[in-house]
């Protein structure tokens, strides 16, 4: 059964809340940066360089390469927001009449420039299908070389981090046993300086099973610091969405509340990856909690004596086929990189 036809007409409710393929709902609306070059001396031999070139020269772009999705979002906060480069927010739920007319002002006044090291646009919106936040970047590099480069990428913020019970639940469960841990090891430091001083003791102590027991410690911890950060924040972003009127062009009505949320999502997107990569490196920090517990089986510990025995070999062999992949990787590049987009610098 289909639905009411007044569903469709009124799709976007009332008041029309600004929103774009179907499901999204923008917020606060689209903010412009861009990172400026300095004017340096030009390099080139006074001798010719003036009978070439009498104008200015900028100093040289890090950007030749295409950069990495993530690294495209740490800007230079230094040489942003410069005058006549300011930072430029087209509200939402604006004219289009209006933000053409702003568009066009830009435009005469040269908002972008040969000055111009990169743009960097962001905006965001609101599925209130899934509750969540998606942040979208889209960043473009000028190189000295000629080359302007395009890097798109998109982060999902969800306001509700944990579903249901089950997810507090596994992670209470996984603090308890880094908790257990921890007193372990920390009583079992303790016997030692007790009995041997604090210098013999932590000798005696300092094994390799205890070493491998601590570093997985710091690793549970670092995890466990940056999901308190990150609920911080997303404590924040809801505080901020609280105050949000979809009646409202841009979403608030004073511009240093939307300049404030703008930079807050900003920081959230940017740790997204960094979160993910301790996630992604914390199952092989516990691997080798694995091979500790299977050195002390007969059995089992027949693999981790073998890898201890041939620890020099394995270690020789890896530094010569790092170097016979390296060259084998440098070559490849000198040869074919000039023909691939990602590759070239000219």
């Amino acid at each position: 059964e289909r639905l009411d036809p007044d569903v469709y007409q009124k799709w976007s409710g009332e008041p029309n809340t600004p929103s774009h393929l179907w499901f999204l709902s923008m917020v606060g609306g689209i903010r412009m940066q861009q990172e400026m070059s300095e004017v340096v001396t030009c390099p080139g031999d006074p001798s010719y360089n003036s009978r070439l070139h009498s104008g200015y020269c900028i100093s040289p772009s890090e950007h030749w390469l295409l950069p990495e999705p993530w690294s495209t979002l740490y800007m230079d906060k230094t040489k942003i927001n410069s005058r006549g480069a300011e930072t430029v927010i087209l509200l939402s739920g604006s004219p289009q009449a209006e933000v053409k007319a702003q568009l066009r002002d830009l435009e005469n006044r040269a908002w972008l420039s040969p000055l111009t090291k990169q743009v960097a646009i962001m905006w965001t919106s609101y599925n209130a299908h899934i509750d969540l936040l998606m942040v979208c970047h889209v960043h473009i590099f000028v190189s000295t070389s000629g080359h302007f480069h395009q890097v798109v990428s998109a982060t999902g913020l969800f306001l509700q981090p944990y579903d249901g019970w089950w997810c507090y639940a596994a992670d209470a469960m996984w603090v308890l046993s880094m908790m257990h841990l921890l007193f372990g090891e920390a009583k079992a430091i303790w016997r030692h300086w007790m009995r041997d001083g604090v210098l013999k003791g932590t000798k005696r102590y300092a094994t390799i099973s205890n070493l491998v027991d601590w570093f997985n410690i710091f690793a549970g911890m670092t995890i466990c610091a940056v999901w308190a950060i990150h609920l911080q924040e997303l404590a924040e972003l809801k505080g901020y969405l609280q105050q949000a009127s979809v009646d409202v062009p841009g979403s608030w009505r004073v511009a240093q509340t939307r300049s404030r949320y703008f930079e807050l999502v900003h920081d959230m997107a940017s740790k997204f990856e960094t979160r993910f990569k301790l996630l992604a490196a914390y199952p092989l920090i516990l691997v080798t909690k694995v091979f500790q517990v299977c050195s002390g089986q007969p059995r089992l510990a027949l693999v981790t004596k073998t890898i201890a025995m041939a620890l020099t070999d394995i270690i020789h062999f890896g530094l010569v086929f790092g170097a016979v992949f390296a060259l084998f990787a440098e070559t490849a590049m000198l040869l074919f990189g000039v023909g691939l987009l990602a590759g070239s610098t000219v």
